[in-house]
């Protein structure tokens, strides 16, 4: 197993998230939607941020 990916495994990272409001969900009318946003974003660095978004 090369060094990066160990460090994958054996590293945790904790992110705090919050969940805004509901709103109108623009796709299934008329439900409402929330989303999760990991706050403060300058906290994440970039490694964690690329696995998070696809």
């Amino acid at each position: 197993m090369d060094n990066t990916r160990q460090a994958q495994r054996t590293s945790q990272h904790h992110l705090q998230l919050y969940t805004t409001e509901a709103y109108d969900c623009s796709y299934l009318p008329p439900q409402q939607a929330r989303s999760q946003v990991v706050v403060p974003a300058d906290a994440v660095s970039s490694p964690v941020l690329k696995r998070l978004l696809p």
